[in-house]
């Protein structure tokens, strides 16, 4: 009997990815996907709303006509995938620094 099975990642557990910041390596910008307001929040010289987003499983996070997926590597990093483009790039823990006056 010949079975036939393919490749796939486990589902995301969301909780550890939603709601904090995250740095992607090959650009200075921070992202968040905010669970409450539902939408991509992003940090360059300030905090803006990128679009709505929603979640579809087992990976995959859609933001207005774009996708993409996203895997957990290890050390509080994933692999974010984007589909659109066919770009990937790894995102790490990003650090805001508050601001004060």
């Amino acid at each position: 009997m010949l079975v036939l099975a393919s490749c796939r990642h486990p589902a995301l557990d969301e909780h550890g990815f939603e709601d904090l910041w995250w740095e992607l390596e090959s650009h200075p910008i921070c992202f968040n996907m905010h669970n409450e307001t539902k939408q991509l929040l992003v940090y360059e010289d300030r905090i803006a709303e990128a679009g709505a987003w929603f979640f579809e499983e087992p990976n995959t996070y859609n933001v207005e006509d774009k996708s993409f997926y996203i895997t957990y590597i290890g050390n509080n990093c994933w692999n974010v995938n984007e589909h659109w483009s066919g770009l990937s790039d790894n995102a790490c823990e990003c650090t805001l620094i508050p601001w004060s006056n």
